[in-house]
C-alpha cells in the first residue's frame, strides 16, 4: 500500500519547441510541479520505482490506473507517478488519457484536449500525429477518443487493442488513466492488455466493500494487480 497526499498543481509553463525535424510543429510543455509534503512525493517516487523498475525479469511497462470509485485522484496520481518517471530519465514516458465519460488529464498539464488516439488522421507511418510533446523530449500525452457515445465498445475495439499495441512500441513506459473499476467495466476491458493494475483509493473516502469489488472485478476480467494507493492521508495516518 502506498499512501500519498493530493496536493493542488502549479500551472505548467510551455517550454521551446524540439529542434528534431518530426517534432518541429507540435507544441512542448513541462510536466506538471505539484506543491507536496517530501513524505508524499518519496511515497510516490516508493510507486514509480516498484510498479515500474523493480521487475528485472520481466519489467511492468504498460500499467493501468483506475480509481476504485470517483473522486479519490487517480488522475493526479498517475500524472505525478508519470513525472516521477520522466524526472529519473529512465525511458520515454507516456500518459493515456482513457477516461472517456470524463477526461481529464490534459488540465493536470493546463492543456487544451490532447490529440487523439484513434483519429483518423493517423496513419500506419506511426504516432507522430496522435501525441504532444513534452518538453522537448520523447514523453507524451495522449486520449482517447471521446465523441463515441458507446465508450466500452470504443475500449473493447481491435483499433484500441491496435493503438495500445504501437503506443508499448513506442514508449518505454505507457500509464493509463482509467474510470473507476467499481463503477464502469472500463477497467476490466483494459486490464488484460496491461502488464498490471495499480487501483486508487482516498483516505475516508472509499469504502472497504467497494475496494474489495474493484479488486475482484480487475481480477475477474484476467489483471495482475500490482499494488494499491492509499491518496489524500493526513500526514499523521501516512
Amino acid at each position: 500500500m502506498f499512501a500519498t497526499r493530493t496536493s493542488p498543481l502549479v500551472k505548467a509553463n510551455p517550454a521551446q519547441a524540439t529542434d528534431h525535424a518530426h517534432r518541429r510543429d507540435m507544441p512542448t510543455f513541462s510536466w506538471p510541479v505539484a506543491h507536496m509534503t517530501e513524505r508524499t512525493r518519496e511515497q510516490l517516487i516508493v510507486l514509480a520505482r516498484s510498479v515500474f523498475l523493480y521487475f528485472s525479469a520481466r519489467p511492468n511497462r504498460v500499467v493501468l490506473f483506475t480509481g476504485c470509485s470517483s473522486q479519490v485522484g487517480c488522475t493526479w496520481v498517475t500524472v505525478q507517478t508519470a513525472g516521477i518517471l520522466a524526472g529519473h530519465r529512465v525511458g520515454s514516458v507516456c500518459v493515456v488519457d482513457a477516461c472517456l465519460r470524463s477526461p481529464s488529464v490534459h488540465k493536470e498539464f493546463a492543456l487544451e484536449r490532447p490529440p487523439v488516439l484513434g483519429d483518423s488522421t493517423v496513419t500506419p507511418a506511426g504516432l507522430e500525429g496522435v501525441v504532444k510533446s513534452l518538453d522537448g523530449v520523447d514523453d507524451a500525452i495522449v486520449t482517447v477518443e471521446t465523441g463515441s457515445s458507446d465508450p466500452v465498445g470504443v475500449l473493447a475495439s481491435e483499433e484500441m487493442k491496435a493503438r495500445l499495441l504501437e503506443l508499448r512500441a513506442a514508449y518505454d513506459y505507457v500509464l493509463i488513466d482509467c474510470a473507476p473499476a467499481a463503477k464502469y467495466p472500463d477497467a476490466s476491458i483494459l486490464a488484460p492488455l496491461c502488464d498490471g493494475v495499480v487501483l486508487v483509493m482516498a483516505a475516508g473516502h472509499t469504502r472497504k466493500d467497494v475496494a474489495q469489488f474493484a479488486k475482484d472485478r480487475v481480477a475477474r476480467a484476467g489483471g495482475k494487480l500490482l499494488g494499491a494507493v492509499l491518496n489524500r492521508c493526513e500526514s499523521r495516518r501516512i
